[in-house]
């Protein structure tokens, strides 16, 4: 009953979250996904589905914790995320239930830690902390279960990532010098894994 419990609510937020591709992105208002479940069980499925909702640049890449495991790479816009497999089961490590979307951006100084709080108040959903060298993070987790959600889902739900990320930059870079990369391509978004 209780994972049925967790299963509902996680999808709920999701849902809730997903504002419609239109009101997220300028890209056309209809994207033809393919018909079919994406579930953490399958790196290559969730890359299609990636794909197929407009980000065609996406790949899959080894998981720098995991070297048996991957991760897929988005870019958007100049930012570089990544979707992390995880809550897998030991004897079959390609059997996920829950993806991460994971950023970091790398700031010259550490984030004052009034930044990081002011950013968990301003999305609730979005967990944002910092590194030990003091970079900001942010992953969501989407529980899909080994059954899937429905790729429109799951895509609304990446593109809503997508943009709160996109306006973190701002608050990722206040008080550091001009000279930060805001984005070294996410070379340690997994650091430490999902949080």
């Amino acid at each position: 009953m209780t994972m049925l419990f967790i299963r509902l609510s996680a999808l709920m937020a999701v849902a809730a979250l997903a504002a419609p591709a239109s009101a997220q992105d300028d890209s056309p208002a209809e994207v033809t996904l393919p018909d079919m479940a994406v579930s953490a069980t399958s790196v290559d499925g969730v890359l299609a589905v990636v794909k197929a909702a407009g980000f065609k640049e996406a790949k899959s890449i080894p998981q720098l914790d995991d070297g048996d495991k991957r991760m897929i790479e988005v870019e958007n816009e100049g930012l570089t995320s990544f979707i992390l497999f995880k809550d897998c089961d030991e004897a079959v490590p390609d059997f996920c239930e829950t993806l991460v979307f994971s950023t970091r951006w790398n700031r010259i100084t550490p984030m004052p830690a009034e930044a990081v709080a002011k950013a968990n108040s301003n999305h609730r959903y979005i967990s944002v902390w910092r590194g030990e060298d003091g970079d900001p993070y942010a992953q969501w987790a989407v529980f899909t279960g080994r059954e899937g959600i429905p790729a429109k889902v799951f895509v609304g739900a990446l593109k809503r990532y997508q943009s709160v990320v996109s306006d973190f930059w701002d608050v990722a870079f206040e008080g550091d010098p001009e000279e930060s990369v805001k984005d070294d391509g996410g070379a340690d978004a997994n650091e430490g894994g999902a949080k």
